[in-house]
């Protein structure tokens, strides 16, 4: 199962990447794909870690396209089969409409919280 990890990044240190990579590695264990917003930036050159400390984390990253990312990120909402929620989503600008376009695509929405103690109790013994 493809799971997209939707969650707050503006405002937040290092834009909140390292949430999103260990809900990528959570989702990971639990047997299932994640489809990681921040590494998709990462792979588009986006890399807040080689921004200084005091970088102000409410302002979009230099290189950032916002409009591209909308696109990709949007793309990856439909193409996962599953959304997950991190900490502080409803704060956040982008993960609300990462949210209503799963939601209008009949989607499966919980917080990474909910999905994981529901996928620990999955038996992948098989």
């Amino acid at each position: 199962m493809r799971v997209y990890i939707a969650g707050p990044m503006t405002g937040y240190k290092w834009y909140n990447f390292p949430a999103f990579d260990k809900a990528e590695l959570e989702i990971k264990a639990a047997g299932h794909t994640p489809i990681n917003p921040a590494a998709l930036d990462m792979a588009r050159g986006v890399d807040p870690y080689d921004l200084p400390i005091d970088h102000d984390w409410d302002t979009q990253p230099p290189g950032f396209d916002l409009h591209e990312c909308i696109l990709i990120d949007v793309e990856h909402v439909l193409i996962a089969d599953e959304m997950v929620l991190l900490p502080g989503w409803e704060q956040s600008t982008g993960a609300p409409a990462e949210r209503a376009v799963a939601s209008w695509a009949r989607k499966r929405v919980s917080t990474l919280a909910e999905w994981l103690e529901a996928h620990s109790k999955e038996d992948t013994t098989e």
